[in-house]
């Protein structure tokens, strides 16, 4: 990436597109992926003709090409891009990104809709798009796929029309496919709901069961977990995530069923019970530390206690 120099304002944000770069130098860099991790260096001019016929220059591809990615890498990335129903959702179905045929594809849009980016190859070929103002003016609301889309699509489809349709082939040595639980990636449990098969280089895959999904009893009548007074006909088992606390508004807002590991600490507690006629004590939960404050007057320093009990019963 030659027009990426170095330069000391550049941090992690370099990795969501916080640097300058020309068209052809990224370009070249996604057909890294494309060639399992080989550098492609590109050629402007292939062969020079005299008007009367004699070749002047002919290019001829070099015979060995520098390895600058490792070829797991390569097709792993590959892989996810040409991934449609990873696509779907933020896409549709439908969109400008498909091609008829295998391609992988990654789109890019600039704060204020400065610049509209689209890279895509398929095994033979890799076409780059910008889409922009030359004096950097903001764009009517065009993104990476409605601005630079388009031209994408129409050029590689033209260029491909009536060749064979090429796949990016099987994975390389090295590459294993396990089955992990969505949403958290590692090993499924009994209480994972939705499974599927990812691709892992050898060695990276995951190790440790889920500890994201627990399943518990809710009342069908009212959408709460039940409790000792929920009739068993009113029992339905639903598939909760253990979320940190700074994670509950996104739950709520995205209707997701979910707990705190304060929340389900109480819940068991209830359950491990399972006589709701003896004393349980759900706050301080079980194995909590707490720090008193230097900087907070101690007076208003205070713990919660939240507790159930018989309606009569002597807790002293």
């Amino acid at each position: 990436m030659t027009s990426l120099a170095a330069n000391p304002e550049l941090d992690l944000a370099v990795t969501l597109g916080g640097g300058e770069v020309r068209l052809l130098d990224l370009t070249a860099a996604y057909g890294v992926f494309a060639n399992g991790g080989l550098a492609v260096d590109p050629v402007l001019i292939t062969s020079v003709v005299q008007r009367d016929g004699p070749v002047l220059y002919e290019w001829t591809p070099p015979d060995h090409r520098d390895r600058i990615m490792d070829e797991r890498v390569a097709w792993l990335i590959t892989d996810m891009l040409a991934d449609p129903a990873a696509r779907e959702p933020g896409f549709g179905r439908n969109s400008l990104l498909n091609i008829g045929r295998p391609a992988a594809v990654k789109t890019g849009t600039t704060t204020d809709f400065r610049d509209n980016w689209i890279v895509g190859y398929t095994p033979s070929l890799v076409v780059g798009v910008w889409v922009g103002n030359p004096d950097n003016r903001p764009m009517r609301e065009a993104t990476g796929l409605t601005g630079a889309g388009p031209i994408w699509h129409t050029f590689i489809r033209s260029v491909l029309l009536g060749t064979p349709e090429e796949s990016f082939g099987p994975p390389p040595p090295g590459i294993v496919r396990a089955p992990v639980c969505i949403v958290s990636g590692m090993l499924p449990t009994a209480d994972c709901p939705n499974t599927r098969l990812e691709w892992f280089i050898d060695g990276t895959q995951p190790t440790e069961p889920d500890t994201l999904w627990v399943t518990l009893e809710s009342d069908r009548r009212t959408g709460d977990l039940a409790t000792a007074a929920t009739p068993a006909a009113d029992r339905v088992r639903v598939h909760y995530m253990v979320l940190p606390e700074r994670a509950m508004d996104w739950a709520r807002k995205a209707g997701a069923a979910a707990l705190t590991p304060e929340m389900l600490e109480r819940v068991r507690s209830v359950a491990a019970l399972g006589d709701p006629t003896v004393p349980a004590v759900f706050a301080p939960y079980d194995g909590a530390v707490y720090q008193i404050s230097r900087s907070i007057p101690a007076a208003t320093q205070r713990l919660r206690l939240e507790a159930s009990a018989p309606a009569r019963h002597d807790l002293a």
